[in-house]
């Protein structure tokens, strides 16, 4: 009786232990890498903007030192669908230039959005360069900024600053940046986010500015919203005069504002860097907060108006800064940027896949031994994800353009994920040298006309819904239970066993 009471006992922790199994089963489709490339020379590259263009390929930009005309220069880079360069060009001058956002147009051309220093005034202006399909120079403008540009997020002026662009479908262009102005002792006194329109043949229509309370405030991103209008990111440091906010603002497609909110603790140092129009017609903000008090992926989701729905944060204990955000076709997110609280080494590569509520599904670093950088994400053709930024890890110079294509998955069904452990990819990157062909460009330089009235914002002061610091990959408690009961009645029934035994 006691035999068959022990092998009962066997069978329903069996049984038992099944089923736990069962329910903690987190079979998460984490996508590998399908292929990473870097391209630079023997000095400093990195890539700040990366579109999957119209043939299938990629156009990145950035800025790079090893080639062009001196110091740094922009740089665009055309690509095949398997990341291999088709052509190459810098467009600059023998000071510093950059380029910080790339779009294709409707002929089939580009425009790249980004910095060029101005040596007479000894400031860097705005920079704007139309190409054609090959990236031939049809016309640049320099418009000025007063100053270098002032940029909280660490990026230095060669980088492009806060500017980003979008093209109307008259064929115009608007585009944000960041205006500073001097005090009479010649240090910086206050930054403005400034908006302006460009029509197609290069001329200033107009130009906004925005400066909430008159306090400081920069623009790091504008999209074009479904009505015509625009909606710009970036932070505000408050009424009275506090560390810095997340903030939104939406102005129609004169450039009048309409409305201003903001998110955050405005004494944490909230930094919003990407802005995209949600499927629904709200609008999803990434960047970084210091709400724990140490930088922290943010996500945040409002309504057509800006009204916070939740606000969401990732990351562990070092520095985490989520860069650039795209919706994925099952109503969910995607981020990315660096972190140095996971990975292979230094900062890493950092993509967080969300669900439609801003709760993690997966996230995967990639990288080496150095630091790489992710600061612009697409979503590609294939469903999967495409990352460019910059790697000291692999290349052939101190830093080069570095650009990760992840697989393609499927988005749906969605998992359920009871913990969500980071899995670290080590990549080995092709290299290419890249000799360039520079073009020297002689900007026009065009004056500063008149601001626009200020607005007072909404503060929301929200406290973030914080996610736990991830943990690298561990077993799962119940997995450990389950094994220790079927252990122990494995025991038992084999003891018996030996006892019966003649």
């Amino acid at each position: 009786m006691k035999t068959k009471a022990l092998l009962s006992a066997f069978l329903v922790a069996l049984i038992i232990g099944s089923l736990l199994l069962v329910g903690t089963a987190t079979s998460v489709s984490i996508p590998s890498t399908s292929w990473a490339m870097t391209y630079g020379g023997v000095s400093a590259d990195e890539a700040r903007s990366v579109i999957q263009t119209s043939d299938g390929g990629y156009a990145i930009a950035g800025s790079t030192q090893s080639f062009g005309h001196g110091g740094w220069d922009m740089w665009l880079v055309k690509t095949n669908p398997d990341g291999q360069i088709q052509w190459n060009q810098t467009y600059g001058t023998v000071n510093d230039d950059s380029g910080s956002q790339i779009i294709q147009l409707i002929d089939g051309g580009y425009a790249v959005v980004g910095s060029i220093w101005n040596q007479t005034s000894s400031r860097a202006d705005l920079f704007l360069v139309r190409v054609d399909s090959q990236g031939n120079a049809i016309w640049n403008l320099e418009y000025p900024m007063t100053n270098p540009s002032y940029d909280p997020s660490g990026l230095m002026t060669r980088y492009g600053g806060s500017s980003s662009i979008v093209q109307g479908v008259d064929g115009s262009f608007v585009l944000c940046f960041t205006r500073n102005y001097r005090s009479s002792s010649g240090m910086q006194a206050m930054a403005d986010m400034g908006v302006i329109k460009v029509n197609a043949t290069g001329q200033v229509i107009w130009e906004k500015l925005c400066n909430p309370y008159g306090m400081e405030s920069e623009a790091n991103k504008i999209i074009q919203t479904t009505e015509g209008g625009y909606a710009l990111a970036g932070f505000w440091t408050g009424v009275s005069g506090g560390v810095g906010a997340l903030c939104l603002i939406k102005i129609d497609a004169n450039g009048t504002q309409q409305w201003v909110n903001t998110f955050g603790d405005n004494n944490q140092f909230d930094i919003a860097l990407s802005l995209i129009q949600t499927l629904e017609g709200g609008y999803a903000i990434t960047g970084y907060t210091n709400s724990k008090g140490y930088p922290d992926f943010c996500l945040i989701k409002t309504g057509p108006l800006g009204d916070q729905t939740w606000f969401k944060t990732f990351g562990g204990t070092g520095d985490d800064q989520a860069y650039s955000l795209v919706q994925t076709t099952d109503g969910g997110y995607a981020l990315a940027g660096y972190t140095d609280s996971f990975g292979a080494g230094g900062h890493d590569i950092w993509l967080v896949r969300t669900d439609p509520s801003g709760n993690m599904k997966w996230n995967n670093t990639y990288g080496g031994a150095g630091n790489d950088f992710a600061y612009s994400l697409i979503a590609t053709s294939d469903g999967g994800f495409a990352l460019a930024g910059g790697t000291t890890s692999f290349g052939a110079g101190s830093e080069d353009f570095f650009l990760v294509k992840v697989a393609d998955i499927n988005p749906t069904p969605s998992p359920t994920v009871t913990s969500t452990p980071t899995s670290a990819q080590s990549l080995s990157p092709t290299v290419t040298s890249t000799p360039t062909s520079a073009q020297s460009l002689s900007p026009t330089v065009t004056s500063t006309p008149t601001s626009a009235p200020s607005l007072s914002p909404t503060n929301t002061n929200a406290t973030p819904n914080s996610t736990p610091p991830l943990t690298p990959s561990a077993p799962e408690f119940s997995s450990i239970i389950v094994a220790i009961v079927l252990l122990v009645a494995l025991t038992l029934t084999l003891s018996v066993f030996k006892k019966r035994a003649p």
